[in-house]
């Protein structure tokens, strides 16, 4: 109900209770209605009324004055899906669509920020970027075998998972005194067992996300899926141009170097 709403309920039920106190003094006292609606008979109590007709009006508006906390839209599976399929496999640059996939599930899991890491050997860094990043981190590059004191709790968090290379982790913290649950998955290919990065989905509402955990576990699948394309062409990019300057032909039809060996 809108607040409009308990401001017109609070004050019909005033009115009413008014009108009818009125119409008990009229039938009482044999007065006529202006008298009896302005207390003004013999057997009107104005100060009883009126604080009568207060307390009513007030009572009625007592739930605009609860906080009550915003139910969550869940998000149905199979079109959320739908949705991030659409936007990690556009026809665009792979980060692109790989940040509008995340800004899409940060909107449809209600979240505080998402965070996505690209694991190298001895460092790891930020694929994405947001206000929740802006505020956690210092810099996109993280190494954490370096000694760094200064060093944010979800930094500390990003590290540790690094370090341990879990498949999932639940953390739960505290940033400007208000309570966030961090969610991290491994994003690990099936086949190879190469390990890419982390996804970390940051919530003040742990439980609405563990209600989503299949399709978060299938997100991760079509994500894992995406950036390992994406890297698998770039590492085949590099190793065309690294034998570029030596003697080959280019195929124009399949699109690579042919390399000869003189």
């Amino acid at each position: 109900m809108k607040k409009i709403h308990y401001f017109l309920l609070a004050f019909f039920i005033t009115l009413l209770y008014w009108v009818l106190d009125a119409y008990a003094h009229l039938l009482i006292a044999q007065s006529s209605w202006m008298q009896a609606l302005l207390l003004q008979t013999p057997y009107s109590t104005p100060l009883m009324t009126s604080l009568t007709a207060v307390l009513l009006f007030f009572a009625t508006l007592i739930p605009l004055l609860l906080k009550q906390k915003p139910q969550k839209e869940s998000a149905d599976e199979f079109n959320a899906l739908e949705k991030l399929s659409k936007l990690l496999f556009a026809s665009l640059a792979t980060k692109f669509n790989v940040i509008k996939a995340q800004e899409k599930m940060e909107e449809l899991l209600h979240l505080e920020g998402s965070l996505l890491f690209i694991y190298e050997k001895e460092n790891f860094s930020l694929y994405n970027e947001n206000e929740f990043i802006k505020s956690a981190f210092r810099s996109k590059d993280i190494f954490p075998f370096r000694t760094n004191h200064e060093r944010s709790v979800v930094e500390e968090v990003a590290v540790r998972c690094f370090i341990e290379k879990t498949p999932f982790a639940k953390d739960a913290i505290k940033i400007n005194k208000m309570p966030i649950t961090l969610f991290s998955f491994l994003l690990k290919e099936e086949e190879t067992q190469t390990i890419i990065g982390n996804l970390m989905l940051a919530s003040n509402d742990p439980d609405f996300i563990e209600k989503h955990q299949p399709l978060i576990d299938k997100y991760i699948l079509m994500l894992t899926f995406a950036l390992s394309l994406a890297f698998k062409k770039e590492h085949l990019e590099k190793l065309n141009a690294q034998y570029s300057n030596e003697s080959g032909s280019f195929d124009k039809i399949l699109n690579v170097l042919n390399y000869e060996k003189n």
